[in-house]
């Protein structure tokens, strides 16, 4: 987890194409954000589900990007 306090959690998912356009689109505004990895080794994880993705975003720009993200099918576009 993300310690420092000027960021917070926006998306967080399992998959990794997912993550990777929501933040391309929040890029594109102009929106600091970035990603963190976290592997889970509990249990045997055939379908690569034990990764999880997480975005967040400056505090400041939670807001803002929110918005972008609602104003996207960024979810649909990654299947």
């Amino acid at each position: 987890m993300m310690k420092d306090e000027r960021w917070k959690l926006l998306v967080a998912t399992s998959d990794e194409s997912e993550i990777n356009l929501a933040k391309r689109h929040l890029d594109a505004e102009e929106v600091q954000c970035r990603i963190e990895v976290r592997t889970h080794f509990a249990g045997d994880d055939k379908a690569g589900r034990a990764r999880r993705f997480f975005l967040y975003v400056e505090l400041d720009d939670f807001e803002r990007g929110q918005q972008v993200l609602e104003g996207t099918d960024w979810e649909e576009d990654a299947r």
